[in-house]
């Protein structure tokens, strides 16, 4: 599904943070993707999500060229990106507006996907998600937490095939960061998602990612994978095996600096 053929980028006047850098992921598979602040983590998924564009080589998805964002890719900001002035089912609706807006153009919005009741779908993921008591409030009135639920709420809505993560468990004290890493991960193989995941966790890739790649000392030209075969079997964290692997990955990693 996601091919980076020969990509290089670099921010104007920066270095360079990938250079002819080839990556392949295949339709549904999971990944996590590591590696210390400014190795290039936040910037591939702008690439991914047509925000950046290399300044050589090809990002393509589904087989197409990347040239814009498109329509059936989902991005989780570590920010929030909450609108201010709007409440929360204001915020989890968005997205679901405007495609509407626009109809199935193809461009803003897929063009397989029919007509659907906004309230409704926004509905079940404000339940989903543990919002219902806050949906008057606005991003000022509500905690961190909450307005990263919110977020996630408005992404999920959009029903992607591809979904980006950056840090979207970062702000979330820890049982509820446990109870949506479980309920995402549960969603994203249920609907035979593709998933990208930005973290600083080397416990949270092993938990969430098939396969991890870490990104290393800039610019980053050949991929480190580490396999993780046994992510989706139940009671997973609780083995040797999650151990051996998040050992394995801190090692790659600090080899890498």
């Amino acid at each position: 599904m996601i091919e980076l053929d020969q990509v290089s980028f670099s921010y104007q006047r920066g270095k360079e943070l990938f250079q002819d850098y080839s990556w392949q992921v295949k339709p549904g598979e999971k990944w996590a993707v590591v590696g210390r602040s400014g190795c290039g983590k936040t910037t591939l998924l702008y690439l991914l999500a047509g925000l950046r564009f290399p300044s050589s080589g090809v990002v393509k998805i589904g087989g197409t060229r990347l040239t814009r964002p498109r329509p059936r890719t989902g991005l989780i900001l570590q920010d929030y990106g909450l609108l201010p002035w709007a409440t929360v089912r204001e915020n989890v609706c968005l997205g679901l507006r405007m495609r509407q807006f626009y109809g199935p153009d193809g461009r803003h919005a897929p063009e397989d996907e029919p007509m659907m009741d906004i309230q409704q779908r926004a509905t079940e993921w404000i339940d989903t998600l543990g919002l219902s008591s806050v949906v008057s409030a606005y991003p000022a009135q509500i905690s961190g937490g909450q307005r990263q639920r919110t977020a996630i709420a408005r992404t999920l809505a959009l029903n992607p095939d591809l979904l980006l993560m950056d840090e979207p468990f970062a702000s979330l004290d820890a049982a509820t960061r446990e109870t949506l890493q479980f309920l995402i991960r549960n969603f994203i193989q249920q609907q035979n998602l593709t998933m990208i995941l930005v973290t600083h966790s080397i416990e949270e890739a092993v938990l969430m990612g098939e396969k991890c790649l870490v990104l290393g000392k800039t610019p980053n030209s050949v991929p480190l994978v580490i396999e993780n075969p046994g992510v989706n079997r139940p009671g997973y964290q609780g083995t040797p095996e999650f151990r051996q692997v998040c050992e394995r990955l801190r090692n790659l990693l600090e080899a890498s600096l």
